[in-house]
């Protein structure tokens, strides 16, 4: 992690919601389950911030 740290300047994002798998999770986009919504939309904005090079 330092190493990213030192590397990059910033942290990846990293989410673990309770109850959900990397499956369920894409499952539930669209949905009226709005509980992952603000995990998606910080993700989202951190992207648009530190975009891959």
């Amino acid at each position: 992690m330092a190493a990213l740290l030192e590397r990059d300047g910033h942290l990846p994002v990293t989410s673990v919601p309770s109850g959900h798998s990397h499956i369920s999770i894409v499952q539930h986009i669209g949905t009226e389950d709005e509980s992952l919504g603000q995990d998606m939309l910080e993700f989202i904005r951190y992207v648009a911030l530190f975009p891959p090079e």
